[in-house]
């Protein structure tokens, strides 16, 4: 399943850090340093598979199969708090 940014989800970079205000404007999101580089990739749709492919090169020690895994969990997180849809 392909996911992007939600629409009207605003973001900011501190740091390695992504702070990100929901649709509504009323819940400040602050991602840590991993969710904050899935975020960026979420500039443009991309599926659990495209994006495990990206970042696999950034982490040592951790198989393709299990960033996968854990890439899916974090995306099904953001769109169950409204900050990322399906597209």
């Amino acid at each position: 399943m392909m996911y992007g940014r939600a629409t009207g989800v605003s973001h900011e970079l501190s740091g390695d850090k992504v702070v990100i205000l929901d649709a509504k404007g009323s819940t400040m999101f602050t991602l840590n340093p991993v969710g904050s580089m899935i975020w960026i990739e979420l500039g443009t749709a991309k599926d659990a598979s495209m994006l495990a492919d990206t970042l696999i090169e950034r982490f040592s020690g951790v198989s393709r199969d299990q960033l996968e895994a854990d890439i899916e969990i974090f995306l099904d997180d953001l769109f169950h708090r409204g900050l990322a849809e399906r597209v």
